[in-house]
């Protein structure tokens, strides 16, 4: 099975309006192993988490949401960012 690709163009007003991104899917394993290293360092950095566990990998970063990032050390959120945007590109 072929990984999904798509493609996203910025519909709205600014500097990126009218730009294409191709996002292109992370295979499971990657992603739950992205998933529970979030996680890892969200915990670390103190975070509360309730509930969570590291082995919830992905799906725990998406209960989660966004804002653990706020939480973790510079470093580990740049490495963990970096990674995922592996999975942009511009068209």
């Amino acid at each position: 099975m072929a990984i999904l690709e798509k493609t996203v163009t910025v519909p709205m007003d600014g500097d990126d309006k009218g730009k294409a991104f191709v996002i292109t899917r992370m295979n499971a394993f990657a992603a739950d192993k992205w998933g529970r290293h979030v996680l890892q360092a969200a915990i670390g950095s103190g975070a509360d988490l309730a509930g969570l566990n590291a082995e919830d990998g992905l799906a725990g970063v998406a209960a989660a949401g966004i804002n653990i990032f706020g939480v973790m050390d510079p470093d580990k959120t740049d490495v963990l960012l970096d990674q995922l945007m592996k999975c942009v590109s511009v068209q």
